[in-house]
């Protein structure tokens, strides 16, 4: 893959919040990481993986990268960055990868949560025919760090944001450690790195996931344009202050060398996956009740998404994803 996606790919990741598991996760699809792949072709053939060439064509334009529930894209040619969050209580299948091979059917972030960095690539790329290799992890310190660098971001906040903020600020600050103050005023405010990080993980006052999604875009996006106005010797020294806080099949001094290209990137899209929904609260084989969201249908939003990443018109989803598409449905039985 071409040096500068992989730069876009670690400070995009170093940006966002995590998931429940407290990691966020970024992927390329340009680079090959051997166990990764063993582990996807498990589950995927390679011959149901064929696309025409003209989809190929298309999407070599792009470099391809998951951030905790985000997907991001980057448009080599336009320089333009698409996110798209993939809700973490999406029902999908993936695989006990670190022990039993077991093929299971539930929430996304269980995935990453109880098996690991693999299992969660092999889903993404399963569920959703992509073809995501290389990763990078990260916890709430790297994200605070960040925010604090580029000198805290400006958003507007509501009555029940301001009210959830805090109480979040002092969980994130008992498991980070970090000190805190509260945010006082609605409307406009200035937020350091452990109030964004506290406003990234709200999920209640209405919206769910879905709108918590939202904000920790908001937040990239904000990050990101602040970012581009740095000197690239604090953008380094940023870098360096996060590092110690990611894992990642990248080296710090590639990053480095790359920083000085942030300015000529700008995100253009920003939306959530699946497009359509429904609930359930319970799924066959499933001994506990869990509010479950549904893509309805998974293949439906597959060539949905394929637009949005990639202006693929049409996009015709693999066989596998037809199968676990039906299998949901059995499941689930609401569609």
């Amino acid at each position: 893959m071409k040096k500068i996606n992989r730069f876009l790919m670690i400070y995009m990741v170093v940006i966002t919040v995590l998931c429940i598991c407290m990691c966020y996760l970024a992927f390329s699809a340009n680079e090959k990481k051997d166990n990764l792949k063993e582990v996807r072709s498990q589950i995927t053939t390679t011959a149901e993986k064929k696309q025409t060439k003209a989809v190929k064509k298309v999407k070599a334009t792009y470099s391809l990268k998951i951030l905790d529930g985000s997907l991001a894209v980057i448009n080599n040619k336009t320089k333009e960055v698409r996110l798209v969050s993939v809700y973490r209580d999406t029902v999908l299948k993936f695989m006990d990868t670190a022990n039993t091979q077991e093929v299971k059917y539930n929430k996304a972030t269980d995935a990453m949560f109880y098996y690991g960095v693999e299992s969660a690539i092999s889903m993404i790329n399963t569920n959703l025919d992509l073809d995501i290799k290389d990763y990078v992890m990260v916890n709430w310190n790297a994200l605070i760090d960040i925010v604090d660098a580029v000198g805290g971001i400006d958003i507007e906040i509501d009555e029940n944001e301001l009210h959830w903020i805090n109480e979040y600020l002092r969980d994130t600050g008992k498991n980070t450690g970090r000190s805190y103050t509260n945010v006082e005023n609605t409307g406009m405010v200035h937020l350091d790195g452990i109030q964004a990080t506290a406003y990234c993980r709200i999920r209640y006052g209405g919206g769910s996931d879905f709108r918590r999604t939202e904000r920790q875009r908001t937040v990239i996006n904000l990050v990101v344009e602040k970012a581009k106005n740095m000197d690239i010797t604090k953008l380094n020294s940023a870098i360096n202050s996060v590092f110690g806080n990611i894992s990642t099949s990248l080296d710090v001094g590639t990053i480095l060398n790359l920083a000085k290209s942030l300015a000529s990137y700008t995100i253009t899209e920003s939306s959530g996956f699946p497009t359509e929904v429904t609930y359930v609260t319970t799924l066959k084989g499933n001994t506990s009740d869990r509010d479950f969201v549904l893509a309805k249908d998974l293949a439906a939003n597959v060539t949905v998404l394929h637009k949005v990443l990639f202006d693929v018109d049409n996009y015709d989803p693999t066989p596998t994803v037809k199968d676990i598409n039906k299998t949901i449905s059995e499941l689930s039985g609401a569609y």
